[in-house]
């Protein structure tokens, strides 16, 4: 089990990540509250981001290169309209501006349309989606899945997470007070060093 964590958003998450899952959480809040009624549950989200890294090795985010949206929708909605919506009214609410520009590649709905979604689309299979659950590929990964395990099984490896990532957060935390180094370089089994990325 690998934790992870970063100073680069203040949530101690990779801003990759972070964009990707509040993209996710609008269209959900959009969905509840009727705005975008025609919204269903099932949907994929994935943002790029351009960065310059800084003499001493620290990654600053510069502009937002890519966005890949998939969202299950109501039969109702064409593909067309779909885009428009997302494009006026989930992104501009989550992506900040500045990073936004006449460069940024947008895939709204790239396979066209997705009215069958959640367990009557995609049956029984497990551990796919194994990246976005541990930092959208920022941090490292054992390779097991959180899904499909027994029950005491899933806690130990959860617990596993859990506290590495509240390692890493410290770690971060402690190093916006006493910086002395900028890449990953500490983990639970060995000594922990003040970075702005923890693993």
């Amino acid at each position: 089990m690998f934790g992870y964590a970063t100073d680069e958003t203040p949530e101690l998450l990779p801003m990759t990540i972070l964009l990707a899952h509040n993209l996710n959480k609008e269209m959900a809040k959009r969905r509840r509250d009727g705005t975008l009624g025609w919204l269903r549950p099932d949907s994929k989200t994935q943002v790029t981001i351009e960065y310059r890294q800084d003499p001493s090795g620290h990654l600053i985010p510069l502009r937002v290169d890519t966005i890949v949206i998939s969202t299950q929708h109501a039969d109702e909605i064409t593909t067309e309209d779909l885009r428009t919506e997302i494009m006026e009214k989930i992104i501009p609410a989550v992506i900040p501006k500045g990073f936004l520009d006449e460069r940024t590649i947008y895939h709204i709905q790239p396979s066209g349309r997705f009215v069958i979604g959640g367990p009557q689309g995609d049956a029984g299979v497990t551990g796919r989606k194994i990246i976005v659950d541990t930092y959208g590929g920022w941090g490292a990964h054992g390779g097991g899945a959180f899904s499909g395990k027994v029950y005491h099984s899933y806690l130990i490896s959860d617990e596993g997470l859990l506290q590495g990532r509240s390692i890493g957060c410290l770690c971060c935390s402690l190093g916006r007070q006493v910086p002395r180094c900028r890449w990953p370089l500490s983990s639970c089994l060995s000594s922990i060093i003040l970075c702005h990325r923890c693993r």
